[in-house]
């Protein structure tokens, strides 16, 4: 999450869905090291509108999305765990914090995307950019908000290995059952 009362934005930062790539953009991050200037905030929308309802109703909010198979496997390299990925996969099914609890404490870390942009139901923001999709999103947003157009860097770029190439059937399934809000939501697929 952040919110910058110079332009007038508010980001909703979901983790694993080229967050710090937008921190960037806005002079959030140190380019030298790669990482964001302040502690992560992975707030939802909620959180964001009770923390400051004045800008919640006057600023431009945004998100990015991320297709749930994509994202899950990004978030299983960046947590480095030892455990096969189809184990902890398992692991997050049997105990959404089981990971959580025993190294990360980054709140929200293994929530739904859309527990991140939902309010009563309904989306509250004014633009979801699809990571997909990720460059035109940023182009839209930068013309929505006032913002010379530049190209998005890409920080922390993975492997070029697609993440389907990392799924058997039993990993696909648990997905979708974990990430079933997301899918059905955000109308998303393997």
């Amino acid at each position: 999450m952040m919110i910058c009362h110079k332009q007038k934005i508010i980001f909703t930062h979901i983790p694993k869905t080229a967050g710090t790539s937008i921190l960037d953009t806005l002079g959030k991050v140190n380019k030298k090291q790669k990482v964001i200037l302040s502690k992560p905030d992975h707030r939802t929308l909620i959180e964001i509108k009770n923390k400051d309802l004045e800008s919640f109703w006057h600023y431009y909010k945004f998100t990015v999305v991320r297709n749930p198979w994509e994202r899950e496997w990004s978030l299983y390299k960046f947590l480095k765990i030892k455990d096969s990925f189809e184990t902890y996969l398992e692991n997050v099914k049997n105990d959404k914090y089981h990971y959580a609890k025993r190294r990360f404490r980054l709140p929200n870390l293994f929530s739904n995307q859309v527990d991140f942009i939902l309010i009563n139901n309904q989306i509250e923001l004014d633009q979801i950019i699809r990571f997909e999709n990720l460059n035109n999103g940023y182009r839209e947003l930068c013309r929505a908000i006032g913002k010379e157009i530049t190209e998005l860097p890409h920080l922390r770029k993975s492997n070029s290995t697609s993440y389907s190439d990392h799924y058997n059937r039993r990993c696909i399934d648990l997905v979708a059952e974990l990430r079933e809000k997301d899918i059905s939501f955000l109308n998303y697929s393997f």
